[in-house]
């Protein structure tokens, strides 16, 4: 499919758009999560249900993106598979920025490695979003496979924090940068190359 070329000006927007999602997300998480808290409890909330809501509320800019592109606003580049992980690996990972920076008012150790986390599974859920554009409603489950893998990988780590056991964290934390930077990396490369 061909598309247009975007102006600057719509580049700058779309940026700014997205960013905003992502600052909207954060705090609706916030206040999602404190409600969920006080019905199911603070432990519950923090292993299972926080993972539910944040991995929605990251992708929302995705989802926007998503449905501009369905509505026929073709913007060429969200029919590349790596296009979409590297907008969803930005995304997460601004989310977790804002998480480290405002909510736990630190950014070390293994608490920074929080926004790969972040990152990797907003990027994940992006590859869902592209199916669901090159497949169309086919990709929906797809997508929605994409979303529990998302969840799981958020879950395992937060249970993890939860048992503070430093040996599994630590290896979880380091294969989570592992893999979230490679592939970012590996997919700018091959959209790179495909241009």
């Amino acid at each position: 499919m061909s598309s247009p070329r975007i102006p600057l000006k719509a580049k700058v927007l779309f940026v700014v758009l997205l960013a905003l999602l992502v600052v909207l997300a954060y705090l609706s998480a916030g206040l999602i999560n404190n409600l969920l808290e006080g019905l199911i409890g603070g432990d519950l909330q923090t292993r299972f249900g926080t993972p539910v809501v944040e991995e929605f509320l990251k992708s929302l800019g995705l989802l926007v993106l998503t449905l501009i592109y369905l509505k026929r606003v073709r913007l060429g580049f969200l029919e590349s598979l790596e296009v979409n992980y590297m907008i969803g690996f930005l995304l997460g990972g601004l989310f977790g920025v804002l998480e480290n920076v405002f909510t736990y008012e630190f950014f070390t150790g293994l608490r920074s490695v929080t926004s790969l986390i972040h990152a990797l599974g907003t990027g994940i859920i992006g590859i869902g979003f592209y199916f669901v554009i090159s497949e169309g409603v086919k990709g929906v489950k797809k997508l929605f496979s994409t979303y529990l893998i998302a969840i799981l990988i958020h879950s395992t780590w937060n249970n993890l924090v939860s048992i503070e056991s430093i040996i599994p964290l630590a290896t979880m934390a380091i294969t989570i940068t592992i893999i979230g930077l490679t592939t970012f990396w590996y997919s700018y490369y091959r959209y790179q190359v495909k241009k």
